[in-house]
């Protein structure tokens, strides 16, 4: 690899810190069913990226958390066995509607 030390502004040098790589900027969850939903959450729960499996697996492109929020990435990946509609919330507490995977 070579970096380029060239400054065409001034005859100032930058100087490079360090260099960080990565091998991608995507994050796949397989063995999914088509229906159950795919999150990419922080490390306090709250969802980063989102999707209803349409097949046996789903793909998150990070990049532009990688952009804003550098990595690594700390959160979890959570997957529900149901669709999200079927979730419904009565007298305060969580119900599950009974349905076909």
């Amino acid at each position: 690899m070579t970096i380029d030390n060239t400054v065409t502004v001034s005859s100032r040098k930058v100087h490079v810190r360090y260099i960080q790589v990565y091998k991608g900027s995507s994050i796949t969850v397989e063995n999914v069913a088509s229906g159950w939903t795919v999150e990419v959450t922080d490390n306090s729960g709250t969802p980063l990226y989102s999707s209803i499996a349409e097949g046996t697996s789903v793909s998150f492109n990070i990049l532009d958390y990688i952009i804003d929020n550098d990595m690594p990435l700390e959160g979890h990946v959570v997957v529900r066995a149901t669709l999200q509609s079927s979730i419904r919330m009565v007298d305060g507490e969580f119900h599950l509607e009974k349905q076909r995977l």
